[in-house]
């Protein structure tokens, strides 16, 4: 067993590696550094979205810059986990990417009232959303295709480890790239 010093939780070695948290009630993994996870199907809060990732062990909410590196999942393991999920009855998967009327400092108040980027499950990876997320725009206030607010209703968090990409930091339960700025 390995002792997580952030937290008095004990971790498996091979838990290191699992993109959701004790916390997630439902998770599904699209690639070894890239799952999606969720609390339940009522109304999230900011704390609900970020909570079902493994911190300790690595994953945070994405972001446009290290999602630009890192890349869409496989369409074919994208299609079964938005199955998956649209049977549980969710419709939209959360990033931590603020945009619309959202700036990165609004991360500290949890993004009341601000848009954050989301992925339609009725999407392929090819689709508007997916392209958004790995198109390079990784300031706030951008345009995106579907967004709203952490407390929208049905979500499920798209929960990353960027900690093999230069650069890349976690701001507020979030992954960044230190060439964005704040």
């Amino acid at each position: 067993l390995n002792v997580d010093i952030n937290s008095d939780t004990f971790i498996h070695n091979d838990q290191k590696k699992r993109g959701y948290s004790s916390y997630a009630k439902y998770h599904f993994k699209l690639t070894e550094d890239m799952w999606l996870c969720s609390y339940d199907v009522r109304n999230c809060t900011w704390d609900d979205l970020w909570k079902v990732c493994n911190e300790s062990g690595g994953f945070h909410l994405a972001s446009v810059g290290p999602m630009t590196v890192m890349g869409k999942p496989p369409q074919e393991v994208w299609q079964q986990a938005c199955m998956y999920f649209r049977q549980l009855g969710f419709s939209f998967v959360v990033t931590g990417q603020p945009v619309r009327n959202a700036s990165w400092s609004d991360a500290e108040g949890g993004f009341k009232q601000k848009d954050l980027g989301f992925i339609s499950l009725n999407e392929g990876v090819d689709g508007p959303d997916w392209n958004a997320l790995v198109g390079g725009k990784s300031k706030d206030r951008q345009e995106w295709p579907s967004a709203s607010t952490p407390d929208y209703g049905r979500l499920v968090t798209l929960c990353m480890d960027a900690s093999h990409i230069p650069g890349a930091y976690v701001f507020h339960h979030i992954w960044r790239l230190k060439e964005e700025g704040m």
